[in-house]
C-alpha cells in the first residue's frame, strides 16, 4: 500500500489520501474495496446465480462497497467548511460541522466500516462454510416434503 500510495499521489502521506487508498482504491490489492470485491467475485462463482441464498449472502458485500465508494475523506480533514457534492449521501456529510466536530464523525464512520467488515465474516461462514443458507427445493428435490 505504501508503494501504491507513492506511485499514485507522489507526495507526503496525508490522512485523506491514506484513507482513500486503504479503503477505496480498486487497484490496490490491500484496499478494502479491492478485497471485498474479490470476495464477492469468488463467492458469486461458488454457487448458481439463481440461488436465493447466494443473493441474500452477497448483499452486505455490495452494500459495503457502495458505502465505501460514497465517502469523501477529504471532507474530514479540510479546515474550512466544505459543502460536499449534492450527489453524495447527506448522512455521511453533515457539512455544517466545525472542524472540531468532524473528527468524532470520522471515528464513527471508521467504526461503522470496521463493524460492517467484521459482519462479512458471519455471512461467509453462514452462507458458504457452515451451510446455514436455505437450500432451495429445486437444488435438493429430496427436501420436497419438508417445510421451507
Amino acid at each position: 500500500s505504501r508503494d501504491a500510495y507513492r506511485r499514485i499521489y507522489q507526495m507526503r502521506a496525508s490522512p485523506a489520501e491514506v484513507l482513500s487508498i486503504l479503503c477505496q482504491n480498486e487497484e490496490n490489492p490491500r484496499s478494502l474495496v479491492y478485497c471485498i470485491t474479490m470476495c464477492l467475485h469468488l463467492l458469486s462463482a461458488s454457487l448458481p446465480a439463481e440461488s436465493k441464498s447466494l443473493q441474500s449472502s452477497i448483499i452486505p458485500f455490495r452494500n459495503l462497497v457502495e458505502m465505501l465508494g460514497d465517502i469523501e475523506w477529504q471532507y474530514f480533514f479540510q479546515s474550512e467548511r466544505h459543502k460536499p457534492d449534492d450527489t453524495l449521501p447527506r448522512w455521511l456529510f453533515p457539512w455544517k460541522l466545525s472542524a472540531k466536530r468532524k473528527m468524532p464523525v470520522c471515528r464513527e464512520l471508521l467504526a461503522k466500516i470496521h463493524s460492517e467488515t467484521l459482519q462479512l465474516h458471519e455471512k461467509i461462514s453462514d452462507g458458504f462454510l457452515n451451510h446455514q443458507f436455505q437450500i432451495g427445493m429445486d437444488a435438493e428435490p429430496m427436501l420436497s416434503g419438508f417445510p421451507s
